[in-house]
């Protein structure tokens, strides 16, 4: 079994050196270097309202109406406790579930 994989790694290594040194058009793509922290992940991240703010903010060019901006600001810090309340919630849940199986296990 580890024999047919071997040579099923070694065939794929085989024909992926072959194909790029027999074709001269192919191109090799990598992600570039990260210099600093590096990320948790390689998936692309959503944008959120901080990073609206700051492309905003460090481009005077675009206009946006200060209401909209405040309102957004308001919905966001709501957000932010909403999400935290939630979170100590599915804490205290997971707690109770834990001693719930607990007095269940004991005679």
């Amino acid at each position: 079994m580890k024999l047919r994989i071997v040579r099923q790694i070694v065939i794929g290594v085989v024909l992926l050196f072959g194909h790029v040194l027999l074709n001269p058009h192919t191109i090799l793509l990598r992600n570039p270097r990260i210099m600093g922290v590096e990320p948790i992940t390689n998936n692309p991240l959503p944008l959120t309202a901080d990073d609206i703010a700051r492309g905003v903010k460090a481009n005077p060019n675009i206009q946006v109406d200060q209401v909209t901006l405040s309102k957004a600001a308001k919905l966001r810090t709501e957000y932010a406790q909403l999400k935290s309340e939630h979170g100590s919630i599915i804490v205290t849940l997971n707690q109770h579930s834990a001693d719930i199986l607990g007095l269940m296990e004991t005679p």
